[in-house]
This record gives structure tokens, C-alpha cells and sequence, in this order.
């Protein structure tokens, strides 16, 4: 189970610079959802985490990496800048919305952190995830 940061904490991480985007309310698959449900959780969890850090929200994510063209759509009509995938899905095409990102998680070691930031281990993301621990 993760352990989820205090609104104190999330504070002093923007103090230093740390972006907070959305990633839903309820953390659904968002394909599954009907769009009305879909909108909701996009917009609605952007408009909760704008009050709560007074600050505008501009980078979304995607729950559990599902998504579809239609959801890519519904994230872009919300008004975000751009949103992030983990893992790389093929039949997506890279764009704003849809760029890769890398999963640090709270098992990952400094030594696969630092691994799986290298260009080799990224360009080779899903031969290799079983040796980063994915």
C-alpha cells in the first residue's frame, strides 16, 4: 500500500519547484467509462487539486496507462498542456498527450532508478522490464 503524501508535504515540494498534475479522482481505467464519467473524472480532479494548491494544473495522467484516442480527445478538450503514459502503448501515436514517462515506484532502488534512466534501458523499456522491476 502507498503511502500518500500530507498537503503539508505537497506544499514544500512546490516551495521547490515540484509540478502536481492530475490523475482522476477515482483512478479508473478511463475506457471503460462512459464519456459523461470520463469528462467528470478528468475535469473534476483538476478543478479539486487547482482549489487545494492554488495554482493552475497543467499535466495529466493517465490511471493504470489506459487510454484510447477518445480519452486522449477528452484530456486535451479539458484544456491540459500535455499527459503522460507509462508503459510506451503501441497504436499511440507520440504526441503531447501521449508522451513516455518512466515508473519510479517505492521498491525501485537507487542503483535501477539510475538505470532505468539511461537512453539504452528506455529505448529498451520492454525487453528489459523484468531486470528493472517492472
Amino acid at each position: 500500500m502507498y503511502k500518500l503524501l500530507t498537503w503539508e508535504q505537497v506544499q514544500e515540494m512546490l516551495d521547490y519547484g515540484i509540478e502536481f498534475g492530475s490523475h482522476t479522482c477515482t483512478h479508473p481505467e478511463l475506457p471503460s467509462l462512459s464519456r459523461e464519467q470520463c469528462i467528470e473524472e478528468i475535469t473534476r480532479s483538476r478543478q479539486d487539486l487547482e482549489a487545494k494548491l492554488r495554482r493552475e494544473v497543467v499535466s495529466f495522467c493517465y490511471p493504470r496507462g489506459k487510454l484510447n484516442p477518445e480519452v486522449i480527445q477528452l484530456v486535451e478538450q479539458a484544456g491540459y498542456r500535455g499527459a503522460v503514459v507509462t508503459p510506451k502503448r503501441s497504436r499511440i501515436p507520440l504526441n503531447p498527450y501521449t508522451l513516455r514517462r518512466v515508473g519510479i515506484y517505492q521498491q525501485t532502488t537507487p542503483s535501477v532508478f539510475r538505470l532505468k534512466l539511461t537512453p539504452l534501458m528506455r529505448k529498451n523499456y520492454e525487453r528489459f522490464k523484468w531486470l528493472l522491476g517492472a
